[in-house]
């Protein structure tokens, strides 16, 4: 009898696990209106994404369809949609009269392509946001830009992540945090789950508080209908299961991880290609694109034969009149020609079934004699064979194009063949150089016997001195330590800081879209280079709101001067009245040269944001957007981008910078952070602990609990002391 493995199961918690929650509930007798168990549950995915307001819906439908009337205008009808979608999405903007605008997905990342986008919102006046989706799931790596583009254009910008939760960017931000607000779908497919549900976060709170109370017929405190609201509550027997499957799904979805890198070991050099960053995913299916000159569906029609369920998504029908759902992919190479009227080749296949009614069992050492390493993710009885059908369907669909294999064989025995007399020729100068070699050991042999007595005596006074060598070390490290424990004074900056975060100022500070943003510049005596560099890439910023504080470290030049001639109300200059006192070591001169400056600079900051940047570097022309667009949209009180870093040895430049910040591949101006935070500042005697200034300041921020946010763009040019760009 021929084994059917499902395409997809759904993974619940078992009867006995969620009894006691139901009983619970029937024994409070409150079963929805926002009861206790939902708000645990909402609580619980608050902590999970961080640092948003989360709503809880009766599907993810209705959490797009409240989105959509909570956010978006009603004057300009156009949404910017990704022809790539479920038809949820366009369903949804249909519904409340909107019309979906629909642009491409980009063939490499399977993501939408963000340069259409920026193209059709360059010729438009019509379009009133953007729904951006999170192909399968999957983070969007180029998210920040998505962001900064919506801001520019002032629309609201709602991501459908339906399938994403518990997925993470590459720079380990789970999805949650981004645009106007995310949405995903707790459907009984997905890996977070609980048979039908959705889930709206917001960083407003004000937003969340217009979405709950359109779901709940649109009542307000009085049970007075002031909007034209609906139904979409979730209820508390929902809510249970939520709680409960919160509890296990970083397992689930490390056990689905393994799974997929299983697929990609034994398909990948089959030519079958795997979403990109489907390795941070949260995967309720696994999504691949077949090779060229592959039928799609005949692979399908074979793992349906042979009892493995598998689906395609999606087909090119139309959605609604005069609009095509036309994927990138299927235009790509990666298809044949009659392929795309059925649809793009891309084909989803199984990532787990259920072994038993809750819990997905990890690998199982006991089965380490089976070949293709399965794991126990799917019936016992299927376990064995699974893996290896799979592959051998997918080697016979791929057996025309390999089918010229034999000749092109021929072609390298006859190329290998041509060249044979000069490897002959090569493999007798080796020898020959194998017959000199072998002449040299007894000289060494000689010589090592006339200094083993003086080698002897030494040895043993060497391994005494490195001994004590580490036993200085050690003692240093100590030292270190408790120095750096008397400088840092963490304790009162995590004081300093929960008590800003309940400062009216600062939540003001992510409510205002076009704040003030001071920019910090200390400076001693590089008229030349300030002027030449510096300043101009701060007067070309695409965004203008700015003040420019530029403050010398007891300069002696025509800095002042030459400020006053630039005649621009941003830019002001002030002068320390002396040299700030350094090390005289120019390494630990280097450290913290400027410290004083820089911190006046903070402090005179008029703006809700502080942009420092060294006197000799440049930002990008979008440095303060896309950092203020990151800052934004993550609630982050310190955001950074990449460096491009020059030097007086290298002749190209090299990209600096990570997520998290590290030593090294960190520096301040590529960052922006907020002015409520302005007490973290340099210390001058960070030298003392060996730490340069900048990542001296980051790491007490770090330390303190500052929340830091990536852009994984370059926003700076970092150049050697004194060198000029060319």
């Amino acid at each position: 009898m021929k084994t059917q493995v499902d395409f997809l199961t759904p993974t619940f918690p078992a009867p006995d696990v969620i009894a006691s929650d139901y009983a619970a509930i029937v024994d409070r007798g409150i079963f929805t209106n926002g009861g206790p168990v939902e708000a645990r549950f909402v609580s619980a995915l608050e902590a999970w994404i961080g640092a948003v307001h989360v709503s809880v819906t009766s599907s993810g439908m209705m959490a797009l369809e409240l989105a959509i009337q909570a956010l978006l205008p009603t004057d300009r009808r156009k949404v910017l949609v990704p022809s790539f979608t479920f038809a949820a999405g366009p369903l949804a903007l249909c519904r409340y009269g909107l019309d979906p605008l629909f642009f491409d997905v980009d063939a490499a990342t399977w993501q939408p392509c963000f340069t259409e986008a920026e193209a059709l919102l360059s010729t438009r006046t019509d379009v009133g946001g953007v729904l951006l989706t999170s192909t399968f799931g999957v983070a969007n790596a180029e998210i920040a830009r998505w962001e900064a583009l919506a801001a520019r254009h002032g629309l609201p910008l709602i991501i459908d992540s339906a399938a994403g939760f518990g997925s993470t960017y590459p720079w380990d931000e789970p999805l949650g945090r981004r645009g106007n607000c995310e949405i995903f779908s707790l459907h009984a497919t997905k890996t977070l789950a609980v048979g039908e549900g959705g889930v709206i976060a917001v960083r407003d709170p004000e937003v969340r508080a217009r979405v709950e109370c359109l779901k709940n017929f649109g009542f307000d405190g009085a049970r007075q209908a002031t909007m034209m609201g609906t139904n979409g509550k979730l209820g508390e027997f929902a809510s249970s299961i939520g709680l409960r499957q919160l509890e296990v799904l970083r397992d689930r979805v490390e056990l689905r991880q393994g799974v997929l890198a299983e697929y990609r070991r034994r398909l990948e050099p089959l030519g079958i290609t795997f979403q990109p960053g489907d390795d941070r995913a949260a995967l309720a299916f696994v999504s691949v694109l077949l090779p060229p000159q592959t039928q799609r569906d005949d692979l399908t029609e074979a793992l349906q034969r042979d009892g493995i369920q598998c689906r395609t998504y999606y087909t090119t029908r139309r959605c609604t009149s005069n609009r095509r759902l036309r994927p990138s992919a299927a235009d790509s190479p990666y298809r044949q020609p009659s392929t795309y009227a059925r649809g793009s080749s891309l084909c989803q296949w199984l990532i787990t079934c259920r072994r038993g009614p809750w819990t997905e069992s990890p690998i199982s050492p006991g089965h380490s004699s089976m070949a293709s390493g399965l794991p126990r993710l799917v019936p016992a009885r299927i376990r064995r064979d699974m893996r290896a059908r799979i592959e051998c369907i997918v080697r016979s669909a791929l057996a025309e194009p390999l089918g010229n294999l034999e000749a092109r064989l021929e072609a390298v025995a006859g190329a290998i063949a041509e060249i044979q007399p000069q490897l002959n020729a090569l493999v007798a100068s080796l020898d020959a150089l194998e017959r000199t070699i072998a002449q040299i050991p007894p000289q060494v042999t000689a010589a090592q016997r006339a200094l083993a007595g003086p080698v002897g005596e030494v040895q043993p006074k060497l391994e005494d001195i490195r001994g004590a060598t580490m036993q200085i070390r050690e003692r240093v490290d100590q030292v270190y330590a408790a120095v750096g424990s008397i400088f840092d004074g963490i304790p009162e900056l995590r004081s300093q800081l929960l008590a800003a975060r309940v400062n009216p100022d600062y939540a003001a500070a992510f409510q205002e879209t076009n704040p003030l943003i001071s920019v910090r510049v200390a400076t001693y005596n590089r008229g030349d280079i300030l002027f030449d560099r510096t300043i101009p890439s701060i007067l070309g910023q695409t965004y203008d709101k700015f003040e420019l504080i530029i403050v010398g470290d007891g300069c002696d030049d025509d800095t002042a001067e030459r400020v006053a001639r630039l005649g621009d109300a941003r830019i002001g200059f002030v002068d320390m009245p002396l040299r700030g006192i350094y090390p005289d070591d120019p390494l630990h001169r280097w450290m913290v040269a400027g410290s004083p400056a820089m911190n006046l600079g903070a402090q005179l900051a008029k703006g809700t944001w502080i942009a420092p940047i060294d006197d000799d570097d440049e930002f990008s022309p979008d440095h303060l957007e896309i950092l203020l667009a990151t800052a934004l949209a993550g609630r982050f009180e310190v955001v950074y981008g990449k460096m491009l870093a020059f030097s007086k040895e290298v002749a190209d430049a090299v990209e600096v910078g990570q997520y998290p910040p590290a030593r090294g591949s960190w520096g301040l101006q590529a960052a922006m952070y907020m002015t409520a935070i302005r007490f973290f500042e340099y210390d001058t005697r960070s030298w003392v602990l060996e730490e340069p200034g900048d990542w001296n300041l980051c790491r007490r921020m770090l330390e303190a609990g500052v929340r830091f946010g990536f852009a994984d763009q370059i926003v700076t040019r970092i150049y050697p002391n004194g060198v000029r760009a060319s």
